[in-house]
């Protein structure tokens, strides 16, 4: 488990992550999952390899931390920049 998570939200935690996963192309459902989501949803939205530009922008606008802000709006660079 990750922190101080119990056992109820970890489950929680996968069910989004697959929900993302089988659902990345569906921009609607992909914003309800960043507006419910953990940091650790973030985090893994933040990271992942399906994640767009128009996915990384409704996740800068929805996380609250200045670090992961950071690392979102440092990969929204590289991929204006076709880097990414």
């Amino acid at each position: 488990m990750i922190g101080n998570q119990t056992a109820e939200d970890y489950y929680r935690l996968e069910e989004q992550m697959m929900t993302f996963e089988e659902h990345y192309k569906d921009l609607k459902i992909i914003q309800k999952l960043i507006k419910s989501g953990v940091k650790y949803l973030h985090q893994y939205v933040a990271e992942n390899k399906h994640s767009n530009f128009e996915i990384l922008t409704m996740l800068l606008a929805s996380v609250k931390t200045k670090k992961l802000q950071k690392e979102i709006q440092t990969r929204l660079d590289r991929i204006s920049h076709g880097t990414d």
